[in-house]
Formats: C-alpha cells, structure tokens, sequence
C-alpha cells in the first residue's frame, strides 16, 4: 500500500479516467493500477483479491459508498468528488486495517 500510495504523487501523475486496462497507461496511474502494479512488483504477479486490495476496497464501500455502483476501485478513482487527498487518505486507512494493533 506504500509503495501504491507512492506511485501517486501528485495530479500530473495520476489518471482520473481508469479503464483498468494498466497496459496503455503512459505515465500516469489510477488508484486500480497503481495497486495493480505494486501487487505484482511484491508478490511476483497480479492477484485481485490479495489482502491490500481487498482492504482498499473495504475502505471505500465504508467510507464513499456514494462514489461507486459496482467497480468500486475504478468508479471511485474516476468519480468527479473524488481528490488526490482522498486517494491518499484510502492508502492510509487501509494500511491502517491491514497492521497489527499493538497494546
């Protein structure tokens, strides 16, 4: 999830019109693509329901609900409401999920 949330900067780099088809992105990535990416960069191939995938889209059904119909990486990365703070704060929460709670 780091190194997703990394591969999004800033907007220049981020694609606001993801088609989930990561192969024609020139230079610029969606939220789908960059934990496509990522995904494969540490686990040595795509996996759609690995766990980090599975917690960003939990964050989003509990969070934005309102910004997705059924694709909900896609539809929520490409709906107009949706900012780059919010992309980064999706990164964040699901991380947040995904680690051991320490008392």
């Amino acid at each position: 999830l780091e190194d997703a949330s990394k591969l999004i900067t800033d907007e220049s780099v981020w694609d606001r019109d993801d088609d989930r088809n990561c192969d024609n992105d020139e230079g610029v990535l969606s939220l789908y693509c960059a934990l496509a990416r990522s995904t494969a960069q540490h686990m040595g191939s795509y996996q759609h329901r690995q766990p980090a995938m599975q917690a960003v889209r939990l964050v989003i059904q509990e969070h934005w609900r309102e910004r997705y119909s059924n694709q909900r990486l896609m539809q929520f990365n490409n709906n107009p409401e949706t900012t780059l703070e919010d992309i980064k704060l999706v990164f964040e929460r699901a991380a947040d999920q995904l680690r051991p709670v320490v008392e």
